[in-house]
């Protein structure tokens, strides 16, 4: 990474497309997030105007720009998590500090301004939130927040659904959940939650593990139409839209299942 200094709009594009070759960013929206930034006659070096390059491709949930973050800085997020002791090795932990980072009106990334280098800004970022979160006490994020999150790995495809049907999904979700029997809402807690392997509850149950077993993968089946349909009927998504949505739900479905409420187990 070099640092030189970029003196001009197009010397700052040109030194960030070479450190991103792969990210495309509107240039004019690139260029106003740096004027809101950057004080005047301020200029900048290359590696840092590379840096704000990334950070405005994360606030905009650019795929290619999450990716590029995760592989550059997640070790340094993780390494933050690890140092506060147990609670931050939680699962929820990373999602609720990259929630925190990059969604919302109040994206911490949206505030770095590119006065030092990205990662020491990240590790003092994510070491103040982290923190914030520990000290309150903080209830694990919304898991259809959490799904909103765009994720490195996402096409422009799911990664319009994610941002646009948060609400709908979270709503199909919980009346889905209500239209399944007792027995399946019980057995999906207990499976998913708390986290009885299929052998157990075969044994709670009495039956054989194979019969255990369908039963789990039929309420999940069931949930997971049942969730298409209502989405299909309020939101009047197209089929090829309705395969996008299939692949959100399916991959949302477990951590959603999740936060369930543990139900007593009992037998029938």
């Amino acid at each position: 990474m070099v640092a030189a200094a970029t003196e001009t709009p197009r010397d700052l594009l040109i030194a960030c497309r070479a450190e991103y070759p792969e990210l495309e960013l509107a240039a004019g929206a690139f260029l106003a997030f740096v004027t809101d930034r950057v004080p005047a006659n301020t200029t900048l070096t290359d590696s840092c105007a590379a840096d704000l390059y990334l950070a405005f491709g994360c606030l905009q949930g650019h795929p290619e720009a999450l990716r590029a973050f995760d592989s550059r800085f997640g070790a340094d997020l993780d390494r933050v998590l690890a140092g506060l002791g147990r609670r931050g090795l939680d699962d929820d932990a990373k999602q609720i500090l990259k929630l925190r980072l990059f969604v919302g009106s109040t994206a911490k990334i949206a505030t770095y301004t590119g006065r030092g280098p990205l990662r020491r800004w990240v590790r003092v970022a994510a070491t103040r939130l982290a923190l914030e979160v520990m000290r309150t006490k903080e209830q694990p994020a919304d898991d259809w927040a959490v799904a909103a999150l765009p994720d490195g790995s996402d096409d422009p495809e799911l990664a319009y659904f994610k941002a646009h049907y948060k609400a709908a999904l979270k709503t199909a979700f919980t009346d889905a959940l209500a239209k399944l029997t007792e027995r399946q809402r019980t057995l999906l807690a207990q499976y998913h939650v708390d986290e009885l392997t299929i052998d157990q509850l075969g044994a709670l149950y009495g039956v054989h593990r194979v019969t255990a077993a369908r039963w789990v993968a039929r309420a999940q089946i069931q949930l997971r139409q049942t969730m298409l349909d209502l989405l299909q009927e309020r939101i009047g998504i197209s089929p090829d839209e309705l395969r996008a949505v299939t692949r959100l739900v399916r991959s949302q479905l477990t951590i959603s299942l999740r936060a369930l409420r543990p139900v007593k187990k009992r037998r029938r």
